[in-house]
């Protein structure tokens, strides 16, 4: 279960308000894709030989899930990218599980 804080729907609530709500889902739409496929590509691959490759996958959901109030996938993201050089094979696959559950938790309470 997410905390409250764990996700933060104002973000997404000004960003349809700024946009619209054709094109504040549509940019949502991109940011679920994206990272999505970030999440597909880190669950994919052997830690050990894709350091640098887990650091810029990290930064790029943590920066785009920050901004879409995602905090719990954010600092999720952030600690592998700090810990990428370093982290282990177990444990590496621990933490993509658990960014990819808190990410598809986030979602799943975003309704249309």
């Amino acid at each position: 279960m997410m905390d409250k804080s764990d996700f933060d729907e104002t973000c997404i609530r000004a960003l349809i308000e700024d946009l619209g709500e054709d094109l504040g889902h549509e940019i949502l739409g991109v940011f679920f894709s994206a990272t999505g496929g970030d999440l597909d590509f880190l669950c994919r691959i052997e830690c050990e030989d894709n350091r640098n490759l887990i650091r810029s996958r990290a930064r790029s959901i943590d920066s785009a899930a920050v901004a879409f109030g995602f905090n719990l996938v954010s600092r999720l993201a952030r600690e592998l990218e700090t810990d990428a050089a370093t982290v282990s094979a177990p444990d590496f696959e621990t933490r993509v599980a658990a960014l990819n559950d808190a990410f598809i938790a986030a979602r799943s309470r975003i309704s249309r």
